[in-house]
């Protein structure tokens, strides 16, 4: 099944008992949320429902805390999730979607073009106070299939078995601009391949690009380990999205990424330069 599901085919599903809609916009805002949202989507926070014992942002919390948070936002593990972002696909509609995916949760989407491209459509917003969620009883089950440490990303670096796919600007790759975030090198992990996550999404319909060549790419040796990057964890997921749309559902995201690679005191290895070549 696919990861994407269209507005039109949303719309046609409100009718159904199991649907439930998530709000995953980034960052969390509850009054943007209670002033226009989808339906009756819950608000779901990547801050709040992380792991509170690192310093690294948003990184992925213990099943226990992942089921405790989604039960409390009225999901059971029976339900059709569909999961949009209110400023389109990247921040953070497909991180949500890989969260719930590393927890096993069997019918997860997105909202392809999120709600920019539903507002265009004329669909319908709702702006009243949304109301609180029923707690329901949720079970979360860890894969580690899909998620990589800052240990396996170090020992996959001179696998050729193993593409490492950053997803952050390419002048933040190449090491041509600086980090964003104060006292972090530029660059990137060395032996990485450089995807932009903005090029993977239609500049007109806000829609995920389905076909690109670079995605193809990597999504045809399914043999080899993908591990998706970026910034701190989230824009990877748009990666992952990407790939699985391509016939790759097993993309493995660096949680840490750049925040905890470039952090000084690791003293990670770091190239510069323009990364791997895809031909």
């Amino acid at each position: 099944m696919s990861a994407l599901i269209s507005p039109q085919d949303l719309y046609a599903l409100f009718a159904s008992p199991s649907l439930k809609l998530v709000d995953a916009s980034y960052p969390a805002v509850p009054e943007f949320h209670a002033q226009a949202r989808i339906g009756n989507a819950v608000l779901f926070d990547i801050d709040a429902i992380s792991d509170q014992s690192t310093p690294l942002p948003h990184m992925l919390p213990t099943e226990a805390d992942f089921a405790a948070a989604i039960g409390d936002l009225g999901i059971s593990n029976e339900d059709d999730v569909v999961i949009y972002d209110q400023s389109g696909m990247a921040m953070a509609a497909a991180r949500a979607w890989w969260m719930f995916r590393c927890f096993e949760h069997k019918s997860v989407r997105v909202l392809n073009g999120g709600m920019p491209l539903w507002h265009a459509l004329g669909l319908p917003i709702e702006h009243t106070p949304p109301k609180a969620p029923e707690a329901k009883t949720y079970t979360a089950t860890f894969n580690p299939a899909l998620l990589a440490s800052r240990q396996t990303v170090l020992g996959s670096i001179a696998r050729s078995d193993v593409a490492i796919i950053d997803a952050r600007g390419a002048e933040r790759f190449t090491g041509t601009a600086a980090d964003i975030r104060p006292g972090l090198q530029s660059g990137h992990i060395p032996g990485s391949y450089n995807i932009p996550f903005p090029t993977l999404i239609d500049p007109g319909t806000g829609q995920l690009r389905v076909n690109d060549p670079r995605i193809a790419t990597m999504a045809q040796n399914k043999d080899r380990t993908v591990i998706a990057s970026c910034g701190s964890g989230v824009t990877a997921c748009v990666l992952a999205l990407a790939l699985y749309e391509s016939g790759y559902e097993n993309t493995a995201v660096y949680d840490g990424s750049w925040s905890e690679w470039a952090t000084p005191a690791l003293n990670l290895p770091i190239e510069t330069g323009p990364g791997k070549n895809f031909a």
